[in-house]
């Protein structure tokens, strides 16, 4: 078993249903999303905020290279009822082996009716 089956078994054991939706095309997948941890670094238009606290608005994406969100247009990703964009995403390797995809993710406003 390749070290790509190893994630994607990984993923589909412990990751989450995720949905990705295209303009033309919808995907069913099982993918970890989780808040991006807040790095405590000086920057003068930011609040200090202490270590250990999360930022709300982005989240850390890792899912199966089935779904290439890297060469999608304008991907949108549903899971647990939350909608997010794509920032960015590219393939991680190891060894010269594609693994899996990481992405960084920002979850939309909830839209009022």
């Amino acid at each position: 078993m390749t070290r790509r089956h190893r994630v994607e078994r990984l993923l589909e054991e412990y990751g989450y249903p995720v949905e990705v939706r295209t303009a033309d095309t919808v995907q069913q997948v099982c993918a970890v999303i989780q808040p991006l941890g807040y790095r405590n670094r000086d920057y003068p238009e930011r609040v200090q905020r202490p270590e250990g606290i999360y930022e709300t608005s982005h989240f850390l994406y890792i899912g199966p290279l089935s779904c290439r969100l890297d060469r999608l247009a304008d991907p949108v990703v549903l899971s647990q009822g939350r909608e997010y964009s794509v920032r960015s995403a590219q393939v991680k390797e190891l060894a010269g082996e594609m693994l899996y995809l990481w992405a960084v993710l920002q979850r939309q406003a909830v839209s009022s009716p």
